[in-house]
């Protein structure tokens, strides 16, 4: 793909930042004078990352969750998901798909960078000073953030190949090209950025327990900024990602300690009708996009494809893949089981209804959030580094604590042999994380040699499965692979 700097849309208030010619390109000498400037810019970056290219669909409930295998009701042959669905990528559809994810991150992660290069060198005594620090550590916290979903995407997992060439790590706006980096650099890459962006957000409202109704202005509703919590969420996905269990445990641990993000009231779980019904758990999100329009993408509201209410060829499973990711046998009070269940479609299948938007009154404060980062994994990152650690107990009452708000009142035994207690942990990220596209990442970081419902039925999974090829224009373009990242 050739380098893409430059936005290609027009949103909302942000519509003085971007520049509607031909060419498309940001105003930037006009946009980047003012604090509103900056603000509007960062705003457009939060709005990229809605397409469906990005976490609107296919890194939420889209094509990394088709990988994971989160719907197991098949597609057929000329649907946009069959191709991917066999993990054939080859394919012209599995092509496009990964093409479209690519290109879409790049030019969120170009308008990062734009905005990071005049954050810089911008006199912060022009801002409110709790702003501009805002600013700043978010800008290099989504730098971080996109650029650590593309490597779990495209590059090699760190477990299976460190020092091979992944992704470019691309920290400049011009057209220069950036050479790709290692896995390991694109991770320390990261973990840069994000001490930077923990630094910058130390006063971040959230540290101080203050809610968004705490606020009317720019630092209202933090859950769907890339918040102090966020960041250090982050550091504990890339810290167990390359294998550094007490560092991710450290951080984990942080996003545990804090009291602003807390489980949801059983009361509005246990509800008798699905519009009064939290079914995003909202109060634990401790970052998600938010996406207006989530009917028409995922529930088909104007007549395209309904993917939650569609049977086969739908995001479904089969009723009896259902009920035996949540254990309905022993664990059907779970609330993930009995309240986020859709209605049975053609008398075999059912969705996750997460998404679902409640139109009542009472369930305003539920919708148009896709989460994309949430409380009870930082539970499970803790339990698998404990675990790691050779701490079992501590890792069991990490697991514990989520089982028993999700009503499964059943805790596991300090006794647990190793490999039971390793299944469990996979257990929890297939019923927790579905339509938040995280199964598929951790197959991969454990290079897993069996995915649920694909194998061991077809052997065991290959390699390739957990690295989608770069976009054929990136291939063609070359030069990447001639030259040598040596930052």
């Amino acid at each position: 793909m050739k380098y893409i700097p430059l936005l290609a849309l027009l949103l909302f208030s942000c519509s003085e930042w971007l520049d509607v010619s031909p060419r498309v390109q940001i105003k930037e000498d006009e946009n980047f004078t003012t604090p509103q400037g900056f603000k509007d810019a960062l705003t457009g970056v939060y709005l990229l990352m809605t397409e469906e290219n990005a976490y609107g669909r296919e890194l939420s409930f889209g094509l990394v969750d088709v990988l994971g295998k989160q719907y197991t009701s098949g597609f057929a042959t000329l649907n946009e998901y069959y191709y991917p669905n066999i993990y054939d990528y080859t394919a012209d559809a599995s092509k496009t798909k990964f093409a479209g994810i690519w290109s879409s991150m790049y030019n969120t992660i170009a308008n990062v960078n734009s905005l990071i290069s005049y954050i810089d060198k911008a006199d912060s005594n022009a801002f409110n000073i709790e702003e501009y620090h805002v600013i700043r550590g978010e800008a290099y916290a989504l730098r971080a953030f996109l650029h650590f979903d593309l490597a779990r995407l495209f590059a090699p997992s760190f477990l299976v190949g460190p020092d091979e060439k992944g992704i470019p790590y691309v920290t400049h706006f011009d057209n220069q090209v950036t050479p790709l980096s290692t896995t390991r650099k694109v991770l320390d890459k990261a973990l840069f950025d994000l001490t930077i962006a923990e630094k910058e957000l130390k006063n971040d409202p959230v540290t101080r327990g203050e809610s968004s109704s705490d606020y009317t202005s720019f630092l209202r509703n933090r859950h769907y900024h890339f918040n102090y919590y966020a960041v250090k969420l982050l550091q504990a996905r890339i810290y167990l990602y390359k294998g550094e269990h007490g560092n991710a445990r450290r951080a984990a641990e942080e996003v545990i300690a804090q009291s602003l993000f807390a489980w949801v009231p059983e009361a509005q779980v246990v509800t008798s009708t699905i519009e009064t019904r939290n079914l995003v758990f909202h109060q634990e999100i401790i970052f998600a996009i938010n996406v207006n329009n989530i009917p028409d993408i995922a529930f088909g509201t104007t007549g395209i494809l309904s993917w939650f209410t569609s049977g086969y060829g739908g995001f479904t499973k089969s009723i009896y893949n259902w009920n035996t990711v949540y254990e309905s046998d022993k664990y059907s009070g779970d609330y993930r089981y009995q309240y986020l269940m859709g209605p049975l479609i053609d008398n075999y299948y059912v969705a996750s209804y997460k998404l679902y938007q409640p139109a009542s009154v009472y369930g305003q404060d539920f919708i148009n959030k896709i989460p994309v980062m949430r409380l009870s994994e930082a539970y499970y990152i803790a339990a698998e580094s404990a675990f790691l650690l050779g701490e079992k107990a501590a890792a069991t009452r990490y697991l514990n604590t989520v089982r028993e708000h999700r009503n499964i009142n059943d805790p596991l035994p300090e006794t647990i042999t190793d490999d039971a207690l390793r299944e469990e942990i996979r257990k929890e990220y297939v019923k927790e994380f579905i339509c938040e596209g995280q199964l598929f990442y951790y197959y991969k970081r454990v290079d897993s040699e069996t995915i649920q419902f694909y194998s061991p039925y077809s052997g065991p999974v290959a390699r390739a499965v957990y690295r989608l090829p770069l976009p054929d224009d990136e291939i063609d373009y070359g030069q990447r692979y001639l030259e040598t990242d040596n930052n």
